[in-house]
């Protein structure tokens, strides 16, 4: 006998219609930042519908300023965006750091981190081919 609180794939599926309509009218009706977060999340990983939550993690970002929908949506862009330039491609892999800066513009923690190390990642990847350019002796100063 199952002693959890879903007893069976039909509890499970109730229950899962019943937070994407608290999700999706706290999110429409009253403009709530984390309803339209855990609406986005569930487009992205119930539905898998990858567009509808873009817009969602995106107007949810910029409209309400909610670093972890940047953060989300940055996530979802660096594992399941297209490889086409950014300039061509709003969706594009590329784009991923600019919401994580968005992310931590918004105070969300992880995203100043994730922020942070593509900087870094950045600034000693350029170091490296400066130093193999210039020869084995050279010294390059990365810190500013």
């Amino acid at each position: 006998m199952p002693t959890g609180i879903y007893n069976t794939q039909e509890d499970v599926k109730a229950s899962l219609e019943v937070l994407f309509l608290e999700y999706t009218y706290n999110c429409s009706a009253e403009q709530d930042a984390f309803a339209c977060d855990g609406l986005g999340a569930f487009y992205n990983t119930v539905k898998e519908d990858r567009q509808t939550a873009y817009k969602l993690f995106a107007e949810n970002c910029d409209k309400r300023k909610y670093g972890h929908s940047c953060h989300r949506l940055s996530l979802m862009l660096s594992k399941h965006g297209s490889d086409k330039p950014a300039k061509e491609d709003p969706m594009s892999k590329e784009h991923w750091v600019s919401w994580e800066k968005k992310g931590c513009d918004y105070g969300f923690a992880t995203s100043c981190y994730n922020y942070g190390a593509a900087l870094y990642q950045k600034v000693h990847s350029k170091a490296s081919s400066l130093r193999a350019a210039l020869g084995k002796g050279s010294r390059v100063v990365t810190e500013h």
